[in-house]
């Protein structure tokens, strides 16, 4: 596999006619660092407090896209305001968040599954960040990842690209995403179903030589079935 860290692409949409805002990439880490130039993080109990505190930039940011390559904060108009790879620097993805929610994140820690590894989390609500720890590897092993549990993180809408969101029933995903919805069966007795949308080829895997792609994988669970858990990015290889 070959290695590599994709550069930061944090870009800050302009929000007044022909007037560039000035990028998140400037504000410090989600540490608890003091810079007296920095705006204050939120305390943990504004986690539905206004994003006004955000800046120039975010102040209008209305919903957060989970993409195959990564996330997007947009407006209402849907023009992106902060776009973040999943091997861009967590750090300032974690900042750019907290400023476009107007929320800092609870942080936790999550045990080794066996597949990506143990790690520290950061939640807004229904969205969840994974920082692994492990070095990020392309195409296959991200910076970090995300899992959604949940339709808003602060007071942004949180959905894939095409729409997809939590609590959506079946008829609705098969939708949204025709043909996406794949595998259907039962996990302990309780009904079940997968599938995956935009599927996005990354490169060739050093190792087997197979094409790597990434894509969102979503699940439904419940009689009837409804979407219950989405989660970026998932890599799947073939040729």
């Amino acid at each position: 596999m070959q290695r590599g860290l994709i550069g930061l692409s944090i870009v800050i949409a302009t929000m007044l006619s022909g007037c560039a805002q000035p990028n998140v990439a400037g504000v410090p880490p989600p540490t608890g660092s003091s810079s007296p130039s920095a705006d204050p993080a939120p305390s943990p109990e504004s986690s539905h407090a206004t994003n006004a505190d955000a800046g120039p930039g975010l102040l209008h940011a209305s919903a957060i896209l989970v993409r195959a390559l990564g996330l997007d904060v947009v407006d209402s108009a849907g023009d992106i305001l902060l776009s973040a790879s999943y091997y861009d620097s967590l750090d300032q993805v974690v900042d750019g968040l907290t400023r476009a929610t107007g929320a800092a994140p609870v942080v936790g820690e999550f045990a080794d599954d066996l597949v990506q590894g143990a790690g520290t989390s950061y939640q807004w609500d229904g969205l969840k960040v994974l920082d692994h720890d492990r070095p990020a590897e392309m195409p296959v092993t991200p910076e970090w990842s995300v899992v959604v549990t949940g339709s808003t993180a602060g007071q942004l809408s949180v959905s894939t690209a095409d729409l997809l969101t939590i609590g959506l029933s079946q008829a609705e995903v098969e939708e949204l995403a025709p043909g996406d919805l794949a595998v259907s069966s039962e996990e302990g007795g309780i009904p079940y179903a997968a599938g995956a949308s935009e599927v996005t080829r990354m490169g060739a895997s050093t190792g087997s030589g197979d094409m790597v792609s990434q894509r969102v994988l979503f699940i439904l669970k419940g009689s009837p079935l409804v979407l219950v858990e989405m989660s970026a990015p998932d890599p799947v290889g073939g040729h």
